[in-house]
């Protein structure tokens, strides 16, 4: 569910109590993890190494060893990977 808030009129939703405090501690973090890579390209998969980073800490899991145990859990079969384009000759 999405919410929004005015923050023009409150910063708590009075009727949903949806607030912005979250994203407003958490974007710091991701400005300076973002900070090392050029942020005009990639940003989707910046963002994704950052979450995935993050949720690591978050669970006292070491990234290297959770990486490897999802890449090793994958039923690759089942993945489909895109083609490359055509090239033009």
């Amino acid at each position: 569910m999405d919410r929004t808030v005015n923050q023009s009129i409150h910063f708590l939703d009075p009727h949903t109590g949806a607030h912005t405090n979250p994203i407003e501690a958490t974007w710091p973090s991701v400005k300076v993890f973002l900070g090392q890579y050029n942020r005009g390209e990639d940003n989707e998969f910046h963002f994704a190494h950052y979450m995935f980073a993050a949720r690591c800490k978050a669970e006292g899991i070491p990234p290297y060893l959770q990486f490897l145990h999802l890449v090793a859990n994958i039923v690759w079969c089942m993945c489909r990977v895109p083609r490359s384009p055509a090239r033009a000759t």
